[in-house]
């Protein structure tokens, strides 16, 4: 019996290579498996740097450059410009949101657009940052650093002055309010009004988790809790 001890344990050692050799030819196999294709101006894009992408739910993908919008459907590329689209009335594309009911939003120096079916219709001035919370409710900066408020009827309409020039995060609260990280700081939107949490211009993002506030800067992370 002691005689028979070297030959199982070669024949473990063999089953594991085998299992590591397959392990292995599988991870190979399964990077194989990824085909790279380039979208560039040999194909498909009017202008090689990409500002913004998005997918809307008809299964587009939206692509914004300095030279125009463009709508990929997998087969083909089309090109929104001011030539060709009256709305646009400059041909950079600076950044691209899609709500919650599918409906995209174009944002340009020259003004807000949003895409009704194969058309676009200017809607406002040119934003800096658009966001829609939980309630369906959707708001925007613009470049004032004024907080503005979407009504469908009348359009954008001013609730309050967030006294900065970017906004770089946005998060929901289980109270409704709305936190906002700023190029300027830290801000907290309830019921029409501004409180400036955080007078600090390196805040880089912000997450609200149950009763406290994470905000985090460049040089350390900020906790906050209500009294």
């Amino acid at each position: 019996m002691r005689a028979r001890i070297p030959v199982l344990r070669s024949l473990v050692i063999g089953v594991l290579w085998l299992l590591c050799g397959l392990a292995l030819a599988g991870a190979e196999s399964a990077a194989r498996r990824y085909q790279v294709t380039v979208f560039d101006t040999s194909n498909a894009l009017p202008q090689n740097g990409v500002r913004a992408m998005a997918q809307t739910p008809d299964g587009f993908m939206w692509v914004a450059t300095d030279s125009g919008l463009v709508r990929l459907d997998g087969y083909e590329a089309r090109t929104y410009d001011s030539r060709n689209t009256s709305a646009l009335k400059a041909d950079t594309i600076s950044g691209l949101y899609v709500d919650g009911a599918g409906t995209l939003w174009v944002q340009t120096p020259r003004g807000l657009l949003r895409r009704e079916g194969e058309r676009f219709e200017r809607v406002g001035d040119a934003v800096a940052s658009l966001h829609e919370d939980a309630r369906k409710q959707l708001w925007a900066v613009d470049r004032a650093g004024l907080l503005l408020k979407w009504d469908a009827k009348g359009g954008f309409a001013r609730v309050a002055d967030l006294q900065a020039e970017s906004v770089r995060g946005w998060v929901d609260a289980k109270d409704g309010s709305l936190w906002v990280a700023t190029d300027k700081g830290l801000r907290h939107v309830l019921d029409g009004g501004v409180a400036d949490i955080a007078e600090r211009e390196d805040i880089v993002g912000v997450v609200v988790a149950g009763d406290e506030v994470w905000a985090a800067s460049r040089d350390a992370l900020y906790r906050y809790r209500g009294e």
